[in-house]
C-alpha cells in the first residue's frame, strides 16, 4: 500500500517503531478509506453517466432492478457471511484446516442452493405476471435476477 512518505513519517514519529502494531493499523485504516472514497467517487460518476446515457426512463427501470436486486440479495444470505466470519477466525485460532474448507465449501454451496430456489421463485412470478409488466422492463428484470447470486456470494467473500 503506497502512502505518501510525509504521512508515513509522521504516522511513524507519532505512532512507534517502523513495522509495529500502530503504524500498521494506520496504513490499514488510510488504505481502506482511499478504497472507499474511490469506491464512492466511482459510484458517482457511474450514476451521472448511467442518467445521461439512459435517460429517466431507462435510469428508473435500472434503478429499479438494483433495488430488486438488492433486496432479494439480503435474505438470500440467511446470516451466512456473518457466520463465516466467525467461524472461519475460530477454526483459524485452532488451526482446524479441515473444518475451515468444510465450512468454506458448505457456505458456498448453501448461498448458491437459496439464491437458485429464490431466482427460479421470481422467474415463475413472472412468467405468472409478466403480462401486467411491459416487456422492457420485465426483460431488465429477468437478467437483473442474474446478479443475485453473485450479489449473495460476494457478501460471503
Amino acid at each position: 500500500m503506497w502512502i505518501p512518505k510525509a504521512l508515513a513519517r509522521r504516522l511513524e514519529s507519532r505512532l512507534g517503531k517502523a513495522g509495529g502494531l500502530g503504524q500498521t493499523l494506520a496504513k490499514a485504516f488510510v488504505g481502506s478509506a482511499g478504497m472507499k472514497l474511490a469506491f464512492v467517487a466511482i459510484g458517482f460518476v457511474n450514476s451521472m453517466l448511467l442518467a445521461k446515457l439512459l435517460a429517466p426512463a431507462g435510469y428508473g427501470v435500472y434503478a429499479y432492478v438494483m433495488a430488486l436486486v438488492a433486496f432479494l440479495g439480503i435474505p438470500s444470505q440467511l446470516g451466512i457471511p456473518t457466520l463465516s466470519t466467525r467461524e472461519i477466525a475460530v477454526t483459524n485460532a485452532r488451526k482446524d484446516w479441515a473444518h475451515m474448507k468444510g465450512l468454506i465449501r458448505r457456505a458456498h454451496q448453501g448461498i448458491a442452493l437459496l439464491t437458485l430456489v429464490m431466482v427460479l421463485g421470481a422467474l415463475v412470478a413472472l412468467t405468472i405476471f409478466g403480462s401486467r409488466i411491459e416487456s422492457q422492463r420485465l426483460s431488465a428484470i429477468s437478467l437483473g435476477l442474474a446478479l443475485v447470486p453473485i450479489v449473495a456470494l460476494g457478501a460471503l467473500r
